[in-house]
């Protein structure tokens, strides 16, 4: 959201404010418009379930709506889990709007025993399939570590842009191969699909 309301979708998220800072009156901000994204996701939260894909497309497709934008964006998800070739299949989805999609990978956490544990969402802005099968993902990681980011989910920084390739599925998507404690799999993607050209 904090991208389409840079890039041509103005007023969907009010406000002046740096959503990479963890300085006032810019933090409370954010977390205010992340908490309503929240609220019209159905998110469990840190303690909850989290967050039901068809909720998330609900909720975003309902800010769409509220600020007039339904005639031009829709967001909808595509489960990854039994992809062969997860980077071939995002860079097909990323290319298929007016103009490119915005891709909003959903990874998922699981703990050393292989039980799911949590999961992260970040902005995708790269993808490659070969036609080894070898696949390969970029994304925007707010909790990234490179530019200055702590590296940890819970806290705002600085956007760090990342590279992996994408390993093996066991069943739940393919292992994000070095990402944070190696335990991530990349589980589905959300897609706003731009449905005009909006500069």
């Amino acid at each position: 959201m904090f991208w389409l309301d840079r890039h041509g979708y103005s007023n969907i998220l009010v406000g002046d404010y740096d959503p990479q800072s963890n300085a006032e009156p810019h933090y409370s901000a954010v977390t205010s418009k992340i908490s309503r994204m929240g609220d019209l996701m159905d998110t469990g939260g840190l303690f909850g379930n989290g967050t039901d894909p068809d909720d998330a497309v609900d909720g975003m497709n309902e800010q769409f709506e509220d600020k007039g934008y339904e005639a031009h964006l829709e967001a909808s998800y595509v489960d990854l889990s039994e992809e062969s070739n997860p980077g071939r299949k995002l860079a097909e989805l990323g290319a298929a709007g007016y103009g490119k999609n915005l891709l909003l990978p959903r990874l998922w956490h699981y703990d050393a025993e292989g039980d799911h544990i949590g999961g992260h969402i970040v902005t995708g802005t790269s993808a490659q399939g070969t036609t080894t099968g070898r696949s390969y993902i970029g994304f925007n990681d707010p909790a990234g570590a490179p530019n200055g980011g702590g590296g940890d989910i819970y806290t705002q920084s600085p956007f760090g842009e990342e590279s992996y390739e994408l390993g093996t599925s066991n069943g739940d998507g393919a292992r994000v191969i070095g990402y944070k404690d190696n335990n991530y799999c990349l589980e589905g993607v959300f897609v706003i699909k731009r449905l005009t050209n909006v500069s």
